[in-house]
């Protein structure tokens, strides 16, 4: 790991130093689901991890 790498606090995630925002892919999925409905939220977990085969 390189000299300046840091951990993200949301998702624990160790990043780069020349990175300003976390590259884990997880961040940015749980924030785009807390801005839609539970019901939408399953729908895309399971097009995420089922359909992309």
């Amino acid at each position: 790991m390189p000299e300046g790498s840091w951990k993200c606090e949301k998702c624990s995630n160790i990043n780069y130093p020349f990175r300003t925002k976390s590259t884990d892919k997880i961040v940015a999925q749980k924030n785009q689901l807390s801005q839609i409905s539970p019901h939408q939220q399953q729908m895309k977990m399971f097009r995420t991890h089922y359909t992309n085969a």
